[in-house]
This record gives C-alpha cells, structure tokens and sequence, in this order.
C-alpha cells in the first residue's frame, strides 16, 4: 500500500472512532466528582436534623439520576433515608425515600428521577437526610477535597470541608442524545443534524478514498 493511503487509512479509522466516541461514548457533560481512593474520607453522621447538602452546576439537559457512596459506619444504621434535589427557595425537583438498608447494600446509590428539561447550567442541591435515627446510628457518605468550584457541602448548619464523591447522569448529554429529543424549538433544530450529518460524510469520503473507490488507482 503506499503511504499516502495508509495515511488515509489511519485518518480515517481515527475519524470514525473519535465520531463513535462522540456520538455514542460516554457523556461528557456529567458532573463526576469521584477522588482517588487515597483522598476520600467519610462525612460528617447524617442523623436527625443533621441533613447533607451538597451544592452543584449541571452542566447538561435532562439532569435524570445521581449517585452517591455511603460509607461504613460504626454503629448500625436505622431509619428511612429521604433525598431530595433542590433549586433555590421553591418546591423540590424530587424526592424520595429509600430504607436505610437499600441504600447501604452496595457501595453506590443511584437515585432515578423523571429529568429535569433545562438542567444544563443551572445550580441544584442535593440533600441527603436520615430524621428517624439517633446519634451513632446514622450514615455517613464518601467525600474528598475541596477540589470542585461549582459547590459547596454542608452538614447540618455547618460548612464541612471537602466535596461529596458524586456523579450524575442525564438525558441529552450526548449528541445522539440530542438527535433523538424532539426539539422544543423548531429554529436552528438542523445546526446539530447538519453538523452530525457533515462528520459521517466526511468519515465516508476518508474511508473511500482508503479504498480506491474516490482516488486514482495509478498513484504517480
């Protein structure tokens, strides 16, 4: 093969995989806050009054689900843990509530909600409460530094040092996210159509010129 083509060959494998990531991969528009291992430590008891709240920015639309890590605590856990997603001073986006044993029986909680339109950039609040148990029968969640500008984590009425190990999920992250939803607006719906559509051609036109079918089979 001369080296022309299998430059072609390379571009245009490294094209169709660099598409497939961004229209299939995984969503680049999440909010992962994860730490390594080293750098994780446990929260202040969540118990009675003494609610978690960490602050966050979505940084997409469709804002559906979040997932938390408990850690293991001393004591044994009692009660029914209620989440909660907020949104300045008005009513909660969701709530839930889930038995303390659900939500410690493996090292990640995912919480699922119906998503939220209009999500991306915008502030929420994540609560995490346990009201029926006692001090030292309560939950404690991984956190580590305080590495995350978009918000804050509280614990009662104090500031705690440190930012809540959470990640989240939405609906319209991905571009193939986005060509699915039916769009609100009908103006400039074809910008991300045609913007897709431009790098399959372009991907398809790499690939045939790879194979001779576009290129002149006499290469001098």
């Amino acid at each position: 093969m001369p080296p022309s083509r299998g430059l072609f060959a390379a571009l245009a494998v490294a094209l169709v995989v660099l598409q497939a990531a961004v229209l299939f991969g995984l969503r680049a528009g999440e909010t992962r806050l994860l730490f390594p291992p080293a750098d994780l430590a446990p929260s202040l008891e969540v118990y009675g009054d003494q609610t978690l709240l960490q602050t966050f920015v979505a940084t997409a639309d469709g804002l559906s689900a979040i997932t938390v890590y408990p850690t293991p605590g001393r004591g044994t856990a009692s009660g029914t843990v209620q989440l909660s997603l907020e949104s300045g001073p008005g009513p909660a986006f969701a709530r839930t509530s889930v038995p303390v044993e659900a939500f410690l029986a493996r090292p990640s909680f995912t919480w699922t909600f119906p998503p939220i339109g209009g999500s991306a950039r915008q502030p929420f609040a994540l609560r995490v409460a346990l009201p029926g148990a006692t001090e030292g029968h309560g939950l404690k969640l991984a956190i580590g530094p305080p590495n995350y500008a978009g918000g804050t984590l509280s614990v009662g009425s104090r500031a705690q040092w440190g930012d809540l190990r959470f990640e989240t999920r939405s609906q319209y992250s991905r571009v193939v996210d986005l060509l699915r939803r039916r769009p609100t607006v009908r103006h400039g719906a074809w910008v991300p159509i045609a913007g897709c559509a431009g790098m399959v051609l372009l991907a398809a036109s790499l690939a045939a010129l790879t194979l001779g079918l576009v290129s002149d089979p006499d290469p001098r």
